[in-house]
């Protein structure tokens, strides 16, 4: 048998040349040394492990053997094809004639894993079905493992059984031998070609290997005779190494199809996949050989992994993305009902003796791949909220890990990410620090401290320490990883840095630590200047720029704060389409008109609301609840400037937007009809003014009941509304009337004292004290006056010169407040 020989040979030297790496996570299952007839094993290749794993397949073979190797393997596929065509003769044929390939589970078992380079599960990644040098989510890689034949020798004598084994023994030399070989090496070359992340060369690999598969069953295996006990053994085996092959073979192109974008062929070779094992168990029959059982199961469990996480990015990613919560859950349990069978045959196996020994180093494997399964149902849990759940698989895929893996796997540090994302979710803040800290210190020096990984889950761990008010925390986090910043040199390693730096700007502010959020910034600015200048630097600069003129203005830097903004605005004209920085554009005209309110500049504070208020027409459209919110700013600054038709203009506007959108609630109708009110009030249209407030305060009354008993509840509007009517009576000559609705507010102030403004409180009284002593009730209202100090505290030099010839009595009832002085209202008697 000329051409095996040259095939053991070949891949031998095959073997020897080159050192295998994963795609996957775990080791691969170890033979259970059962006793077998084995000459040496044909096509070994590459491995990989047994899911949609969690990491990037980064093979560890030099470009020249690879090279090597797949040249070999090409000539060999060529040489097993024109083999296959040559026609049989049985006086010329090899003496070997009844030793056939087999599939080796020896070697598709054994083989120990390195220790992979990077992985990704993490729940805040996403996937990357076109880029070459990136990570796989947990849950997107196949079992792709390599397929090794050995060369089974029965030794059955063609005296034996007669012509009928003899011709059988025969048709499996000449046709199943030479297409077995040839769809192995069509399979593994589809590997090589997965490693290589050329997806499309591996599909046509494997549909090439299925289609001699499917041409061995049709012509060969259902002609193949069990009249003899020998040949009996050799059909099985036969049997068993097709189906296996095909399943295989199947999987893996359900794996390059989801890479080429084509999710239903990718579900419909899983579907195919399982399709075969069901066959190939029923034609085992009862007995069924131990290692070929684990193999299948192990198949089986892998392919219902893939199909439910095809669900999950095709399906309920999908629903989440469009807040489709009808269609979410019942998309989850489907994907959920394939992940939990696949755990289902991980946990079988692993407790049954039966099938793997306790001390088999398969074991462990097993349980790896449990583990991802079990990380993967957290993963689905976590999307549909319910982080109870997922937190429960998350914790038992802890637990597997930490016993079958190394201590420093990346798997599982991952997972202990994972695991911190849920129990933060659930405001289990300390315990979800401690497992971020595990993650990052076992995964960093794996991955490096600018590695995008990294990056992003040092900012959620900053996040956490900001919802925490931990600010020392993060900062001392963020200076950590920053301090190895010295090596960030390539311009993805600027881009780490500068959003490191980014972050501890936001926290340094938040401490109020002005000047070192401005000089952090500075430095950030520094790397933007200093990076390739395209559209994403661009944009980094405008937001440095609005963020130093947002620090600057804080410090009362107001023209270099205005610069900035500036700068901001003329970058964004350099660009074609500025609509895509409308929501930008309004946050820096709306930050610029603060500015210029805060210095009492109304004329340029109105101009940058007008501004915000077209773009914000434009952009959410001019019946938008966010276009009404401006409206209201801009009414207010013209309310002020005394431009009164404006103002009323632009409330009206304002209100005509809230009464007719959904989005803004009665409270938000109710705070611009006061404005509309107070207008008409200063214009002197006391009567509109009247009607409106009236309005108003029914429904404050109405809020201020339904509140009663809760720590939100503020009577403040309340107040300032009955104030407002009792000021419109009194302007109308008729004060007698409006009278009740000052005492109202009097009350009012004298039962919320503590959650009410002082000065407003104050005020109240003041205005109560101010009336009657107007109307010759001197006594009385000098009480009010006592009262109000009393309550609310003495007032300044400025209120007193501005309270006029009321100023003497306030004086008064201050002093009338301390009885070391004279007694209480003596000096007003």
């Amino acid at each position: 048998m000329v051409l095996i020989q040259f095939l053991v040979q070949q891949n031998n030297l095959a073997g020897k040349d080159s050192s295998c790496h994963c795609e996957g996570e775990e080791q691969e299952l170890h033979d259970s040394k059962q006793t077998r007839q084995r000459s040496t094993s044909l096509s070994s290749i590459v491995s990989t492990s047994s899911k949609r794993g969690t990491s990037e397949g980064a093979s560890s073979f030099s470009s020249e053997v690879e090279d090597s190797i797949e040249a070999r393997l090409s000539h060999a596929i060529n040489i097993a094809q024109q083999e296959n065509c040559r026609p049989f003769d049985p006086v010329t044929s090899s003496p070997y004639s009844t030793t056939i390939p087999v599939i080796d589970f020896s070697s598709s078992f054994s083989e120990k894993l390195p220790a992979r380079r990077i992985c990704c599960s993490l729940l805040t990644c996403s996937k990357n079905k076109n880029k070459r040098n990136t990570f796989f989510e947990e849950g997107t890689s196949a079992f792709t493992s390599h397929i090794t034949l050995s060369l089974l020798d029965e030794n059955v004598s063609h005296k034996d059984s007669g012509c009928t084994i003899a011709s059988s023994a025969s048709s499996i030399h000449e046709t199943y031998s030479f297409q077995m070989i040839t769809a192995t090496l069509l399979f593994n070359m589809g590997i090589l070609k997965i490693r290589d992340y050329d997806y499309t060369a591996a599909k046509t690999y494997f549909q090439q290997a299925l289609e001699v598969l499917v041409e061995v069953k049709l012509h060969v295996l259902n002609s193949i005779t069990a009249s003899g006990t020998s040949t009996a053994h050799i059909k099985k085996k036969v049997l068993d190494t097709h189906t296996l092959l095909t399943s295989i073979t199947l999987l893996n192109l359900g794996h390059v199809s989801w890479y080429l974008s084509a999710p239903d062929d990718s579900i419909r070779s899983y579907q195919q996949c399982l399709e075969s094992l069901k066959q190939g168990i029923e034609s085992s029959g009862e007995v069924e050989d131990n290692e070929v059982r684990i193999y299948r199961r192990y198949i089986k469990a892998a392919c219902l992994n893939c199909i439910g996480m095809a669900f999950m990015y095709e399906r309920v990613l999908p629903c989440q993305a469009e807040s489709d919560t009808h269609n979410l859950l019942p998309q989850a349990e489907i994907c959920i009902k394939y992940l939990e069978a696949s755990l289902a045959i991980y946990e079988q196996d692993c407790k049954s003796n039966a099938v793997i020994r306790p001390d088999d180093d398969c074991m462990m494997t097993f349980r790896a791949n449990m583990a991802t399964t079990l990380n993967n149902l957290g993963r689905v849990y976590y999307i549909i909220n319910d982080f109870s759940q997922a937190l429960h698989y998350q914790g038992a895929c802890l637990r597997e890990r930490s016993a079958c893996l190394p201590s420093a796997h990346l798997d599982l540090s991952v997972t202990h990410f994972n695991v911190a994302q849920s129990l933060a979710t659930l405001n289990e803040n300390e315990e979800a620090l401690e497992h971020y800290h595990v993650f990052l210190s076992d995964a960093t020096p794996i991955l490096g401290f600018d590695h995008a990984i990294i990056i992003g889950a040092v900012i959620t761990v900053i996040d956490l320490y900001i919802d925490m008010e931990d600010y020392d925390g993060a900062e001392a986090l963020l200076r950590e990883y920053l301090s190895s910043s010295s090596a960030f040199v390539s311009t993805e390693s600027l881009q780490a840095k500068l959003t490191l730096l980014n972050s501890l700007s936001a926290v340094l502010n938040y401490q109020n630590k002005l000047q070192d959020t401005l000089e952090t910034l500075t430095q950030a600015r520094n790397i933007i200047l200093a990076l390739p200048q395209d559209e994403s630097t661009a944009r980094s600069y405008i937001t440095n720029c609005c963020n130093i003129a947002v620090i600057l203005s804080k410090n009362q830097k107001i023209e270099k704060a205005v610069i900035m903004f500036h700068k901001a605005l003329a970058k964004i004209e350099t660009f074609d389409n500025q609509v895509q920085f409308s929501k930008l554009l309004i946050e820096i005209h709306m930050n610029m008109a603060s500015i210029y309110e805060s210095i009492g500049n109304y004329s340029i504070c109105i101009m940058n609301l007008e501004k915000v208020v077209a773009i914000a027409k434009t952009f959410y459209g001019p019946l938008d609840s966010h276009v009404s919110t401006y409206l209201n700013q801009l009414g207010l600054m013209y309310y002020r400037e005394e431009e009164y038709e404006t103002a009323l203009s632009a409330f009206i506007e304002c209100l005509h937007i809230r009464t007719h959108c959904k989005k803004n609630n009665k409270r938000q109708i109710i705070a611009v009809m006061y404005n509309v009110a107070t207008v008409y009030k200063a214009m002197g249209t006391t009567e509109e003014a009247l009607r409106i407030y009236h309005k108003v305060l029914t429904y404050e009354r109405q809020t201020l009941k339904e509140q009663e008993g809760r720590r939100s509840q503020q009577p403040k509007d309340l107040i300032h509304t009955l104030r407002h009517i009792f000021q419109i009576y009194k302007e109308q000559g008729l004060p007698q009337d409006g009278l009740n609705y000052l005492l109202e507010a009097v009350d009012l102030c004298r039962q919320y004292k503590d959650k009410i403004d002082i000065g407003l409180g104050r005020g109240t009284f003041f205005l109560m004290g101010e009336y009657l002593s107007f109307t010759h009730e001197v006594t009385d209202g000098f009480k009010y006056y006592c009262e109000g100090c009393e309550l609310f505290g003495g007032v300044d030099d400025d209120t007193l010169y501005a309270a006029g010839e009321n100023g003497l009595r306030i004086i008064l009832a201050q002093l009338c407040t301390n009885e070391k002085i004279f007694p209480i209202h003596a000096a007003a008697a």
